[in-house]
């Protein structure tokens, strides 16, 4: 009798035990399941289209300094060809004594132009590369 009473305790103890752990499954999978309604029920797509404008305006601003870029190859190209048409027509004139007037004021021009294109260029090439540098800054953040 008292085995038979044993045996009873220890099955009640075990179905209260698992009454509770059947309880505490299916009050988590309930609240686990509010939870997924709720995330459902969120508007996500202001998130995603704030995310797409932003990538569309890095791909721009790249673009933009890749283009940036190659202006600044073909200005170096270009300095490159005047400087050594410059040079070839002082070698012209070396000989000549007296410059003509309109030769030094040529000359006098292309050399003032091509400085103040080299300084605007070089400031717009700083303005590129800051902005690249806060724009990866941006990201990492």
């Amino acid at each position: 009798m008292i085995e038979q009473l044993n045996f009873i305790v220890i099955i009640g103890v075990l179905s209260v035990f698992l009454g509770a752990v059947a309880f505490l499954y299916f009050s988590e999978r309930r609240r686990t399941k509010r939870i997924v309604k709720k995330l459902d029920k969120l508007d996500l797509k202001p998130i995603e289209d704030s995310i797409k404008k932003a990538i569309e305006e890095e791909n721009k601003y790249l673009a933009k300094v890749f283009e940036l870029e190659m202006f600044l190859e073909n200005y170096r190209k270009a300095t490159v060809i005047i400087g050594n048409k410059v040079d070839e027509l002082e070698k012209k004139f070396d000989e000549v004594e007296n410059l003509p007037k309109d030769y030094e004021m040529t000359y006098r021009d292309v050399v003032r132009k091509l400085l103040e294109l080299d300084n605007k260029f070089t400031d717009k090439f700083k303005m590129v590369a800051e902005a690249v540098l806060k724009l990866n800054d941006e990201k990492r953040k």
